[in-house]
């Protein structure tokens, strides 16, 4: 699959492309499913005490969480990356300044860990949210109220945790109520009643969590009108399976007004497209797309300038139309993105201007884009099994922008 253990380097993937380029022939290594557990990493190992200080009416006065991580026998390039994420995401959904955060990191002869699959965000998540579940119980506070008079306001960012990390951007109320209202939560209040009177096992649980992604470095993106009005878009960040072939020419398409049909894709080969860092973490449709958005904005600013040199008009008078530009006011006044090309190519430019219609973009973000939701679950244990049965799950989780509904689902 296109996440976890494809982050680090393993021995076997070196030796299998060196002999491809020793024998020119296409190698393929397939480990059986017990190697492929004993030997590649697993998602995480950690053990957490935690403290939380409170005030009587349940706000949040610090925080001191102690992480004990489990390496592994071997330490792999993204080895250390989940516990260290881990300290970014401590404070969770809420306003805490003062935190101290201890991290050990030990070896041990089991797998290796790594990012599989969260990468910090559910150990950050169970314990922030165990923390003020306990805290609501000590206190005799609801649940929820604690939570919501301790969550970071809209007002307030972007804010800077007690751990350093800015996030961006946050409503964290709306996930909230929008789960409680989906779950039809207190009608699930009145079912766990009712089924405790029962003697059965059941419980509610929610939980709220932040996650960043866009991190981890640069990546970029080149953007080309052809001669034909055709767009051509060359990406650093590769594709196995996350569907940027389809995000990457929405994006070109929406932004240059013309159609997804008429954007090609090319990834994957660095000897075609630029250098980039990677497709992991959650950071392509921020950092590549993000490239790939600035390069296009690029371009149609430098498509307006020739479009008002071609009908003799001044750039601010020209605006975008679909399949190019056209004179504000005068609609039937168009000039397509073939006929600036044309002229892009052909030297019919504004004085100064260089031939040519392309432009690169290496986009390195200064900081991350922190995604935030809500979990609500109904559950069940069988007291005779132990067999935990999950009734119902209610995920609202804040996609930012998206860009294509059917890879989002």
């Amino acid at each position: 699959g296109g996440f976890g253990k494809k982050v680090p380097v393993y021995r076997e993937d070196i030796v299998a492309c060196y002999l491809a380029l020793q024998l020119r022939k296409p190698i393929k290594w397939v480990a059986t499913r017990s190697e492929d557990f004993l030997t590649t990493i697993q998602g995480r190992d950690q053990a957490m005490t935690s403290e939380m200080a409170l005030r009587k009416d349940g706000k949040i006065l610090g925080l001191k969480v102690k992480v004990v991580a489990n390496l592994g026998a071997y330490l792999h390039s993204s080895t250390a990356g989940p516990p260290q994420r881990m300290l970014g995401m401590a404070c969770g959904s809420y306003q805490i300044q003062d935190v101290r955060v201890e991290i050990v990191a030990v070896f041990t002869n089991t797998c290796p860990t790594g990012p599989y699959r969260g990468a910090g965000r559910p150990e950050s998540v169970l314990n922030i949210e165990r923390l003020l579940d306990k805290a609501s119980a000590v206190l005799g506070m609801d649940r929820l109220e604690i939570r919501r008079k301790n969550f970071i306001r809209p007002d307030q960012f972007p804010y800077t945790t007690g751990t350093g990390v800015e996030y961006d951007s946050g409503d964290y109320e709306k996930p909230l109520r929008e789960a409680l209202k989906m779950s039809d939560y207190d009608n699930l209040l009145r079912q766990r009643d009712e089924r405790r009177k029962r003697g059965e096992l059941v419980g509610v649980g929610s939980s709220t969590f932040v996650e960043p992604s866009g991190g981890a470095g640069f990546e970029s993106g080149t953007v080309r009108v052809e001669r034909t009005g055709d767009v051509t878009v060359l990406t650093g960040s590769s594709s196995h399976g996350q569907g940027h072939e389809t995000s990457w020419a929405q994006i070109a398409a929406e932004l240059m007004k013309t159609s997804p049909d008429d954007v090609t894709i090319l990834h994957g080969d660095t000897h075609v497209s630029q250098q980039g860092t990677g497709t992991f973490g959650s950071r392509s449709a921020v950092v590549g797309g993000g490239a790939l958005a600035i390069a296009a904005q690029r371009v149609i600013e430098k498509a307006k300038r020739i479009a008002a040199h071609l009908v003799e008009a001044a750039p601010e008078d020209i605006v975008q139309a679909d399949g190019g530009f056209a004179v504000r006011g005068v609609p039937e006044k168009k000039i397509s993105w073939r006929q600036i090309a044309a002229a892009a190519y052909s030297g019919r430019l504004p004085k100064d201007m260089e031939i040519g219609l392309q432009e690169t973009v290496f986009f390195d973000p200064k900081r991350e884009a922190w995604g935030f939701g809500t979990h609500v679950a109904f559950v069940s244990i069988d007291r005779d099994t132990g067999r935990l049965t999950i009734e119902k799950l209610v995920l609202v989780d804040d996609c930012g922008v998206v860009i294509n509904p059917m890879i989002v689902e």
